[in-house]
């Protein structure tokens, strides 16, 4: 694989976390959110702006991991190759293999993406 492609996924995936920690920084107040109690018809309208950056980043950022940097490790170490993709699931035991994420945890993180994206 080029470097160079590896260094701008790299330099996209901290600008993505950067994001994504600016909008924490933001919302620091309102965190950790609490399912039985959370609404949004009483917040500051400038707070859902935040929230609602934040939830966009925090999608944005996980799948940018899932879909271009694992996949850029793998071919960077040559287990994947053109020609011979690995599934999805195949790059997440590979990085878990390597100590990068915990599958169920990637999983979990995956579900809590989605229904901050759907409701």
């Amino acid at each position: 694989m080029d470097k160079r492609i590896a260094i701008v996924n790299v330099t996209r995936m901290e600008g993505l976390a950067q994001g994504l920690e600016q909008a924490g920084i933001q919302l620091r107040g309102l965190f950790p959110l609490q399912p039985d109690t959370f609404s949004p018809k009483g917040m500051d309208p400038r707070d859902l702006l935040f929230l609602d950056g934040f939830r966009a980043r925090f999608s944005d950022l996980q799948d940018f991991l899932g879909g271009t940097m694992f996949k850029t490790i793998a071919r960077m170490d040559e287990d994947e190759v053109p020609g011979r993709e690995m599934t999805t699931r195949e790059r997440l035991v590979l990085m878990e293999k390597r100590g990068l994420i915990d599958c169920e945890q990637w999983k979990d993180i995956r579900e809590v993406r989605n229904n901050f994206t759907h409701e």
